[in-house]
């Protein structure tokens, strides 16, 4: 090719275009995206995380959830490189909050934080506005605990779980009452397998979380609720909220004077509460390993490690796999429970 071709401009129909159609073709040229910027939209894996990631827990402030989920929020920033923000959005025994992520646009950025009550509460009402394995992306189990624990208001007659059930059976039914954290939550599940095992029937008062549920038990309003240990052990030691039992198979370490129901002759109120972390369904497999694998290393960590065995829990740590088999399985389970004890959405 000579000088003269090398530098002459291209012609259609044998006619040089304009000056004018030559800038316009610059123009479009520098403002049209390369093919890479196109084929690696706002969200892919190549580029995610790309923006802020909002972490939804659907309970009120200062409850189990919480305690766990704003470390964890801090040490899978650090791990990412972009501020993780955890958003409280309590209502509807945890209902919305899960809805708002399932609706979320699924590209790694909006994640769900919560307790075995994102199962639980499909097993109670399958008229919930999303279903919480299909509109889901499992990315890990975090925890699960030993057991729940019994406790009561401070100035409750009663000295233990004996003298509690002896009063609750001596008076009309509905007398006494129990917090809870939503219908189909841990906290519901214990108390209405309490009144079916040991024969008497209280009243029940939802609350938002186990937050609020615990400052009205602590002033008096209340009388027992069930609660990981987490989030009332230091109410306990300080006399502000009395235990009773565990819902475990051993003593807890941390309350070793605290019988279980177990040795108290109520053997089936052996359950265990968990949380995890839900993406939208839809979410690319490979952001959500990604998450998986910040978390999981987050969780291993001595102060994760720390926080989650100081609520009578271990850490968990699952792999999306891994968590996607167990919550089918804890789906049948939550349906037994619901089935034994004939619960119905109020």
């Amino acid at each position: 090719m000579d000088r003269r071709s090398r530098g002459a401009p291209s012609t259609l129909c044998g006619k040089a275009p304009t000056r004018r159609a030559l800038l316009l073709g610059a123009a479009a040229a520098v403002a049209a995206p390369g093919p890479d910027a196109s084929a690696q939209p706002a969200g892919s894996p190549a580029t995610w995380p790309d923006r802020p990631i909002r972490i939804i827990i659907p309970f009120a402030p200062g409850g189990p959830t919480d305690i766990v989920g704003r470390p964890l929020a801090d040490l899978v920033s650090a791990a990412l490189g972009v501020p993780v923000v955890v958003e409280n959005r309590a209502g509807a025994g945890g209902a919305i909050g899960t809805e708002a992520v399932a609706r979320a646009r699924p590209d790694g950025h909006t994640l769900l934080l919560t307790t075995g009550s994102h199962i639980s509460n499909s097993a109670l009402n399958p008229a919930l506005p999303y279903d919480p394995i299909r509109d889901f992306a499992p990315v890990t189990q975090t925890s699960q605990s030993y057991g729940m624990l019994l406790v009561a208001r401070p100035n409750l007659p009663a000295r233990d779980l004996r003298g509690f059930l002896e009063m609750a059976r001596a008076r009309p039914p509905g007398s006494f009452t129990y917090a809870h954290a939503g219908l189909g939550n841990i906290t519901h599940i214990c108390a209405a397998m309490l009144e079916s095992e040991a024969g008497i029937q209280l009243l029940a008062v939802p609350f938002r979380g186990t937050g609020p549920a615990f400052t009205e038990l602590m002033a008096g309003r209340i009388d027992v609720g069930f609660a990981s240990l987490t989030a009332v052990l230091a109410h306990v030691r300080e006399g502000r909220l009395k235990p009773l039992a565990f819902t475990s198979a051993a003593r807890v370490q941390a309350l070793p004077d605290t019988p279980t129901f177990a040795e108290l002759g109520l053997p089936a109120l052996d359950i265990h509460g968990w949380q995890g972390i839900w993406a939208p369904a839809g979410t690319p497999p490979a952001v959500v390993e990604r998450i998986a694998a910040a978390a999981r290393d987050a969780l291993r960590g001595p102060l994760l490690t720390r926080i989650i065995e100081d609520s009578a829990s271990f850490v968990v740590a699952s792999t999306p796999a891994e968590f996607a088999a167990f919550q089918e399985r804890d789906m049948a389970v939550q349906r037994g429970y619901v089935q034994r004890l004939g619960l119905k959405p109020e």
